[in-house]
């Protein structure tokens, strides 16, 4: 994907849109608006773009009067042919406001075809239901789409871009990494929550949008409801859920850690039990009930780490209800209805 992508003339065209654009929303549904969750922390943090992640569902009533010419629309499909996204691309080609910029992997597809630039996520075929390897492709995407445009705004020095741009070319060996590292654990506590109907999944930061995720994979493939939250905000009213062995688990890392463990102690004096998925940190495991331990790098590519484990336990956890993973009951790969 990265070679592919330095070696394109379609991101500089992407980028172009971007650049331009005074107003710059991210829109997707399922697994792809949570990705763009974890772009628009990467626009901020990185570039110091504004961006806003928007449900495709809800785009137009909330902001389709706010679009101009000098809007871009970045839009998230695995499929490209998400009937919310595209009615987004209807309503912008109707009324003639907006650029579209498709992010997608199926090429031939209806947002590729009808997009002002699109970027293809390189994922070969996912046959599943559940996204995986589309979701971390459109995450990894997305950092690097940030990190370009960090490296044109001076926003970040050539020494960290060049770190992080290293760092992201051993994205395969740290996932498989961390697929190792993981999988046993994952498989022990998986067998633990196998009784288990509700859960909270935590994130904070950068690892708010994984969170996201590994609630929705929980939900789609053990049937489990599984609620995914900014950490912070679990005290605002959920907290009163908890009590004796209810669990909570916290996808996270050590630069986080001063806030998280706050959270973490919240539950875990109330009598929950924390699974907490990070890098290596003493004082992070000394707050948890049950540790799953990633690979160390950057904190720019930790939360994509943090996806593995996510994936693993949800995967673990259906299995061992009997449950086909990859074909989830009621659901498709591609929703082309309103």
């Amino acid at each position: 994907l990265l070679k592919m992508m330095d070696e394109s003339e379609f991101i500089e065209r992407f980028l172009g849109y971007v650049e331009k654009a005074e107003q710059v929303y991210l829109v997707g549904s399922g697994s792809s608006y949570n990705a763009c969750v974890s772009g628009a922390g990467y626009f901020n943090k990185i570039a110091h773009i504004p961006v806003t992640p928007v449900v495709a569902g809800a785009f137009i009533d909330s902001f389709g009067n706010a679009i101009t010419d000098k809007t871009a629309i970045i839009c998230v499909s695995q499929s490209g042919e998400t009937k919310d996204v595209i009615n987004v691309v209807n309503y912008c080609r109707k009324t003639e406001r907006g650029k579209i910029l498709g992010v997608l992997n199926v090429l031939g597809s209806t947002l590729m075809l009808s997009s002002d630039a699109y970027l293809p996520l390189a994922c070969d075929l996912e046959i599943s239901v559940p996204a995986t390897k589309t979701f971390l492709n459109q995450v990894v995407l997305l950092l690097y789409l940030a990190l370009r445009i960090a490296e044109k705004n001076n926003t970040l020095s050539r020494r960290k871009t060049n770190e992080i741009k290293r760092e992201i070319e051993k994205l395969p060996l740290l996932l498989d990494a961390s697929i190792k590292m993981t999988k046993k654990e994952c498989e022990k506590i998986a067998k633990k929550l196998v009784d288990v109907e509700d859960i909270y999944c935590l994130g904070y930061g950068l690892c708010y949008g994984i969170t996201l995720e590994g609630a929705l994979k929980i939900k789609e493939i053990t049937y489990a409801h599984c609620e995914g939250m900014y950490s912070s905000e679990f005290k605002h009213g959920p907290l009163a859920i908890i009590n004796e062995n209810y669990p909570v688990i916290y996808a996270t890392m050590p630069e986080d850690a001063h806030m998280i463990i706050s959270h973490m102690n919240e539950v875990s004096c109330r009598g929950g039990k924390v699974i907490t998925i990070a890098e290596e940190c003493k004082s992070l495991r000394e707050n948890s009930t049950d540790y799953i331990p990633v690979p160390t790098t950057l904190s720019l590519i930790a939360p994509i780490l943090n996806i593995i484990p996510l994936q693993l336990l949800a995967y673990y956890w259906s299995v061992n209800k009997g449950i086909d993973p990859d074909f989830p009951r009621n659901l498709s790969k591609t929703l082309t209805v309103d």
